[in-house]
Protein backbone atom coordinates (compact mmCIF):
# COMPACT_ATOMS: atom_id res chain seq x y z
CA UNK A 1 0.00 0.00 0.00
CA UNK A 2 3.19 2.26 -0.04
CA UNK A 3 1.90 5.17 -1.93
CA UNK A 4 4.12 7.95 -3.93
CA UNK A 5 5.54 10.99 -2.14
CA UNK A 6 4.50 14.29 -3.03
CA UNK A 7 5.47 17.82 -2.02
CA UNK A 8 3.37 20.89 -1.20
CA UNK A 9 5.21 24.27 -1.58
CA UNK A 10 5.13 27.57 0.25
CA UNK A 11 8.61 28.77 0.50
CA UNK A 12 9.91 25.16 1.56
CA UNK A 13 8.25 21.46 0.41
CA UNK A 14 6.28 19.64 2.71
CA UNK A 15 6.43 15.79 1.66
CA UNK A 16 2.79 14.14 1.99
CA UNK A 17 1.44 10.66 0.99
CA UNK A 18 -2.64 9.75 0.34
CA UNK A 19 -3.08 6.19 0.64
CA UNK A 20 -6.46 4.85 -0.25
CA UNK A 21 -9.64 6.37 -1.66
CA UNK A 22 -12.44 6.40 0.93
CA UNK A 23 -14.96 9.24 0.90
CA UNK A 24 -13.78 10.99 4.07
CA UNK A 25 -10.14 12.25 4.56
CA UNK A 26 -8.54 12.03 7.49
CA UNK A 27 -4.84 13.69 7.72
CA UNK A 28 -2.85 12.39 10.42
CA UNK A 29 -0.15 15.09 12.35
CA UNK A 30 2.82 13.07 13.20
CA UNK A 31 3.14 13.13 17.19
CA UNK A 32 7.11 14.30 16.45
CA UNK A 33 9.53 13.07 13.97
CA UNK A 34 8.11 10.93 11.17
CA UNK A 35 9.48 9.71 7.95
CA UNK A 36 7.26 8.89 5.52
CA UNK A 37 9.73 6.13 3.72
CA UNK A 38 10.99 4.86 6.45
CA UNK A 39 7.92 4.78 8.64
CA UNK A 40 5.88 1.95 6.35
CA UNK A 41 9.53 -0.41 6.88
CA UNK A 42 7.87 -0.78 10.95
CA UNK A 43 5.21 -3.74 10.94
CA UNK A 44 3.90 -1.22 13.94
CA UNK A 45 3.41 1.63 11.65
CA UNK A 46 2.20 0.29 8.51
CA UNK A 47 -0.50 -1.58 10.20
CA UNK A 48 -1.73 1.45 12.22
CA UNK A 49 -1.90 3.55 8.49
CA UNK A 50 -3.30 0.59 6.98
CA UNK A 51 -6.01 0.44 9.54
CA UNK A 52 -7.17 4.10 8.87
CA UNK A 53 -6.91 3.90 5.38
CA UNK A 54 -9.79 1.19 5.77
CA UNK A 55 -11.66 3.68 6.75
CA UNK A 56 -10.66 7.21 5.15
CA UNK A 57 -8.76 8.39 2.34
CA UNK A 58 -5.60 9.01 4.49
CA UNK A 59 -3.27 11.87 4.05
CA UNK A 60 0.28 11.49 5.73
CA UNK A 61 3.15 14.07 5.88
CA UNK A 62 6.52 14.88 7.50
CA UNK A 63 6.21 17.76 9.07
CA UNK A 64 8.54 21.27 8.34
CA UNK A 65 12.38 20.16 9.25
CA UNK A 66 11.49 16.22 9.66
CA UNK A 67 11.89 13.14 7.50
CA UNK A 68 11.51 14.00 3.75
CA UNK A 69 10.31 18.06 4.65
CA UNK A 70 12.06 21.04 3.85
CA UNK A 71 13.64 22.88 7.55
CA UNK A 72 13.54 26.43 5.95
CA UNK A 73 15.76 29.12 7.22
CA UNK A 74 15.04 28.28 10.62
CA UNK A 75 12.47 27.10 13.23
CA UNK A 76 9.00 27.95 12.57
CA UNK A 77 6.48 29.21 14.83
CA UNK A 78 3.60 26.87 15.38
CA UNK A 79 1.63 29.16 13.12
CA UNK A 80 3.77 28.64 10.49
CA UNK A 81 4.13 24.87 10.60
CA UNK A 82 0.55 24.75 10.93
CA UNK A 83 -0.16 26.61 7.57
CA UNK A 84 1.67 24.03 6.10
CA UNK A 85 -0.90 21.36 7.22
CA UNK A 86 -3.32 23.67 5.27
CA UNK A 87 -0.63 23.56 2.50
CA UNK A 88 -0.63 19.73 2.23
CA UNK A 89 -4.92 19.60 2.11
CA UNK A 90 -4.53 22.16 -0.41
CA UNK A 91 -2.28 19.94 -2.50
CA UNK A 92 -4.16 16.99 -2.63
CA UNK A 93 -7.67 18.86 -2.70
CA UNK A 94 -9.04 18.06 0.45
CA UNK A 95 -11.56 20.79 1.62
CA UNK A 96 -12.82 19.31 4.90
CA UNK A 97 -11.02 16.34 6.31
CA UNK A 98 -10.87 14.79 10.05
CA UNK A 99 -7.93 15.90 11.42
CA UNK A 100 -5.79 13.85 14.09
CA UNK A 101 -3.03 14.54 16.10
CA UNK A 102 -1.01 12.90 18.08
CA UNK A 103 0.77 14.43 21.37
CA UNK A 104 3.03 17.19 19.71
CA UNK A 105 1.01 16.81 16.74
CA UNK A 106 -1.96 17.86 18.54
CA UNK A 107 -1.05 21.86 19.23
CA UNK A 108 -0.96 22.05 15.54
CA UNK A 109 -3.80 20.18 15.04
CA UNK A 110 -6.11 22.42 17.10
CA UNK A 111 -4.98 25.43 16.01
CA UNK A 112 -6.01 24.17 12.23
CA UNK A 113 -9.31 23.03 14.06
CA UNK A 114 -10.09 26.27 16.04
CA UNK A 115 -8.60 28.70 12.92
CA UNK A 116 -10.17 26.97 9.55
CA UNK A 117 -13.59 25.44 10.77
CA UNK A 118 -15.09 25.26 7.78
CA UNK A 119 -12.68 22.85 6.45
CA UNK A 120 -12.24 20.32 9.18
CA UNK A 121 -14.90 17.78 9.44
CA UNK A 122 -13.94 16.51 12.85
CA UNK A 123 -10.65 17.32 15.09
CA UNK A 124 -9.76 14.20 17.33
CA UNK A 125 -6.56 14.80 19.79
CA UNK A 126 -4.57 12.02 21.39
CA UNK A 127 -3.16 12.75 24.21
CA UNK A 128 -3.13 16.62 24.31
CA UNK A 129 -1.45 18.97 26.76
CA UNK A 130 -3.20 22.60 26.70
CA UNK A 131 0.02 24.23 28.95
CA UNK A 132 3.24 22.82 29.17
CA UNK A 133 5.97 23.71 31.88
CA UNK A 134 8.30 25.76 30.32
CA UNK A 135 11.92 25.87 29.01
CA UNK A 136 12.58 28.22 32.87
CA UNK A 137 12.42 24.30 34.53
CA UNK A 138 15.44 23.16 35.43
CA UNK A 139 14.84 19.31 34.78
CA UNK A 140 13.42 20.60 31.16
CA UNK A 141 16.16 22.38 30.46
CA UNK A 142 18.56 18.98 31.60
CA UNK A 143 16.39 17.42 29.36
CA UNK A 144 16.85 19.62 26.65
CA UNK A 145 20.68 19.08 26.70
CA UNK A 146 20.13 15.24 26.44
CA UNK A 147 18.19 15.03 23.65
CA UNK A 148 20.78 18.03 21.78
CA UNK A 149 23.81 15.68 22.82
CA UNK A 150 22.63 12.38 22.98
CA UNK A 151 20.04 12.75 19.72
CA UNK A 152 20.78 9.05 17.55
CA UNK A 153 23.32 7.74 19.97
CA UNK A 154 21.98 3.69 19.72
CA UNK A 155 22.43 3.46 24.00
CA UNK A 156 20.18 6.59 24.46
CA UNK A 157 17.96 5.51 21.76
CA UNK A 158 17.51 1.95 23.16
CA UNK A 159 16.92 3.23 27.18
CA UNK A 160 14.00 5.66 25.80
CA UNK A 161 12.46 2.20 24.23
CA UNK A 162 13.36 0.31 26.77
CA UNK A 163 11.50 2.62 29.48
CA UNK A 164 8.59 2.80 27.18
CA UNK A 165 8.15 0.04 25.23
CA UNK A 166 9.67 -2.48 26.85
CA UNK A 167 8.20 -5.27 24.36
CA UNK A 168 9.73 -3.74 21.39
CA UNK A 169 12.94 -3.37 23.28
CA UNK A 170 13.09 -7.17 23.99
CA UNK A 171 13.88 -7.37 19.85
CA UNK A 172 16.97 -6.43 18.65
CA UNK A 173 15.29 -5.51 15.38
CA UNK A 174 13.06 -3.42 16.90
CA UNK A 175 15.71 -1.71 19.14
CA UNK A 176 17.74 -1.09 15.94
CA UNK A 177 14.78 0.28 13.68
CA UNK A 178 13.72 2.75 16.56
CA UNK A 179 17.40 4.64 16.51
CA UNK A 180 17.23 4.54 12.81
CA UNK A 181 13.49 6.02 12.67
CA UNK A 182 15.09 8.80 15.19
CA UNK A 183 18.14 9.73 13.42
CA UNK A 184 16.10 9.45 9.67
CA UNK A 185 12.76 11.46 11.48
CA UNK A 186 15.06 14.60 12.69
CA UNK A 187 18.93 15.56 12.99
CA UNK A 188 19.63 16.63 16.68
CA UNK A 189 19.05 20.17 16.05
CA UNK A 190 15.53 19.90 14.95
CA UNK A 191 14.87 17.95 17.56
CA UNK A 192 16.12 19.88 20.39
CA UNK A 193 14.20 22.43 18.79
CA UNK A 194 10.80 20.33 18.13
CA UNK A 195 10.98 19.71 22.05
CA UNK A 196 11.59 23.29 23.41
CA UNK A 197 8.55 24.23 21.36
CA UNK A 198 6.54 21.46 22.78
CA UNK A 199 7.82 23.06 26.38
CA UNK A 200 6.51 26.10 25.29
CA UNK A 201 3.02 24.94 24.21
CA UNK A 202 0.42 27.25 25.65
CA UNK A 203 -3.12 26.17 23.55
CA UNK A 204 -5.58 27.54 26.44
CA UNK A 205 -6.64 30.61 24.21
CA UNK A 206 -7.34 28.16 21.06
CA UNK A 207 -8.93 25.09 22.75
CA UNK A 208 -11.96 27.46 23.75
CA UNK A 209 -12.14 28.49 20.00
CA UNK A 210 -12.51 25.08 18.26
CA UNK A 211 -16.23 24.83 17.33
CA UNK A 212 -15.99 21.35 15.06
CA UNK A 213 -17.38 17.72 16.79
CA UNK A 214 -13.94 16.93 18.83
CA UNK A 215 -12.87 13.86 20.49
CA UNK A 216 -9.81 13.46 23.01
CA UNK A 217 -8.54 10.35 23.45
CA UNK A 218 -6.11 8.64 26.26
CA UNK A 219 -5.07 6.03 27.79
CA UNK A 220 -4.50 5.23 31.90
CA UNK A 221 -1.15 4.03 32.25
CA UNK A 222 2.49 4.78 34.01
CA UNK A 223 3.61 6.74 31.62
CA UNK A 224 1.02 8.83 30.38
CA UNK A 225 -0.42 11.52 32.53
CA UNK A 226 -4.01 11.34 31.65
CA UNK A 227 -5.33 14.50 33.75
CA UNK A 228 -3.70 16.32 30.86
CA UNK A 229 -5.47 15.15 28.16
CA UNK A 230 -8.75 15.04 30.39
CA UNK A 231 -8.11 18.84 31.04
CA UNK A 232 -7.63 19.40 27.17
CA UNK A 233 -11.43 18.07 26.78
CA UNK A 234 -12.75 20.22 30.05
CA UNK A 235 -11.09 23.25 27.64
CA UNK A 236 -13.12 22.47 24.55
CA UNK A 237 -16.81 22.81 24.28
CA UNK A 238 -18.40 19.89 24.24
CA UNK A 239 -15.73 17.37 23.92
CA UNK A 240 -15.99 14.27 24.40
CA UNK A 241 -12.80 12.32 25.77
CA UNK A 242 -12.22 8.36 25.12
CA UNK A 243 -10.44 6.42 27.79
CA UNK A 244 -8.45 3.41 25.44
CA UNK A 245 -7.17 0.70 27.87
CA UNK A 246 -3.93 -1.37 26.69
CA UNK A 247 -1.39 -2.83 28.90
CA UNK A 248 1.31 -1.82 25.67
CA UNK A 249 2.69 1.25 25.89
CA UNK A 250 2.05 0.99 22.28
CA UNK A 251 -0.46 4.03 20.52
CA UNK A 252 -3.73 2.66 18.61
CA UNK A 253 -6.67 4.32 17.42
CA UNK A 254 -10.17 3.00 18.50
CA UNK A 255 -12.39 4.54 16.01
CA UNK A 256 -10.87 2.15 13.33
CA UNK A 257 -10.33 -0.93 15.46
CA UNK A 258 -14.17 -1.12 16.28
CA UNK A 259 -17.00 -2.15 14.52
CA UNK A 260 -18.81 0.76 13.18
CA UNK A 261 -16.01 2.68 14.50
CA UNK A 262 -15.58 5.58 11.40
CA UNK A 263 -19.09 7.06 12.66
CA UNK A 264 -16.79 8.44 16.05
CA UNK A 265 -15.86 11.08 13.36
CA UNK A 266 -18.10 11.18 10.78
CA UNK A 267 -20.87 12.96 13.51
CA UNK A 268 -24.66 13.37 12.93
CA UNK A 269 -24.82 16.86 13.96
CA UNK A 270 -22.34 19.96 14.08
CA UNK A 271 -20.50 20.04 17.24
CA UNK A 272 -20.70 16.72 18.39
CA UNK A 273 -19.02 13.68 17.74
CA UNK A 274 -21.57 10.33 17.51
CA UNK A 275 -20.89 7.16 18.05
CA UNK A 276 -23.55 4.27 18.06
CA UNK A 277 -21.40 2.09 20.18
CA UNK A 278 -18.48 2.28 22.09
CA UNK A 279 -15.50 0.17 21.78
CA UNK A 280 -15.42 -2.64 24.25
CA UNK A 281 -12.02 -1.41 25.69
CA UNK A 282 -12.89 2.53 25.93
CA UNK A 283 -14.53 4.60 28.69
CA UNK A 284 -16.11 7.81 27.67
CA UNK A 285 -16.14 10.64 30.26
CA UNK A 286 -17.92 13.83 28.94
CA UNK A 287 -16.03 17.17 29.82
CA UNK A 288 -16.10 19.01 32.95
CA UNK A 289 -14.80 16.53 35.40
CA UNK A 290 -11.25 15.52 35.65
CA UNK A 291 -11.20 11.58 36.13
CA UNK A 292 -7.82 10.58 38.38
CA UNK A 293 -7.42 7.18 39.63
CA UNK A 294 -4.17 8.29 41.28
CA UNK A 295 -2.36 10.78 42.36
CA UNK A 296 0.82 11.01 40.26
CA UNK A 297 3.62 13.38 40.30
CA UNK A 298 3.98 15.92 37.64
CA UNK A 299 7.06 16.35 35.78
CA UNK A 300 7.64 17.84 32.62
CA UNK A 301 8.08 16.32 29.43
CA UNK A 302 9.64 16.04 26.29
CA UNK A 303 7.31 15.85 23.26
CA UNK A 304 6.16 12.67 21.57
CA UNK A 305 7.66 9.42 23.46
CA UNK A 306 6.56 6.83 25.55
CA UNK A 307 7.36 7.81 29.62
CA UNK A 308 9.05 6.47 32.48
CA UNK A 309 7.84 6.08 36.18
CA UNK A 310 8.13 9.53 37.57
CA UNK A 311 11.40 9.66 39.37
CA UNK A 312 13.52 9.15 35.65
CA UNK A 313 11.71 9.82 32.44
CA UNK A 314 13.28 10.17 28.98
CA UNK A 315 12.60 13.13 26.33
CA UNK A 316 10.36 12.50 23.77
CA UNK A 317 10.51 10.68 20.77
CA UNK A 318 7.67 8.92 18.66
CA UNK A 319 5.39 7.00 20.10
CA UNK A 320 4.18 3.70 18.12
CA UNK A 321 1.00 2.63 17.63
CA UNK A 322 0.00 -1.18 18.10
Amino acid sequence: MLAGIGYARRGVAIAYQVVGAREIDLVYVPDYVSNLVYGWESRHWRRFYERLAQSFRLILFDKRGTGLSDHGAHFAALETRMEDLRAVLDAVGSSSAVVFGAHEGCAMAALYAATYPERTRALVLFHPVAHAPGTEDREVQQELSEVREQWGVQAWCDELLRSGCPTLYANVDDRRWFANWLRVGASPAVAYALNRAFQETDLREVLPAVRVPRLVLYRQAPFDTEDEALDVAAQIPDARAMRVFRRRLLRDLPLTRHRGGDRTVRGRRRGAIHSDERPDDADVHRPGRLHSARERTRRPGVAGAPRRPPRSRPPRAGALPR
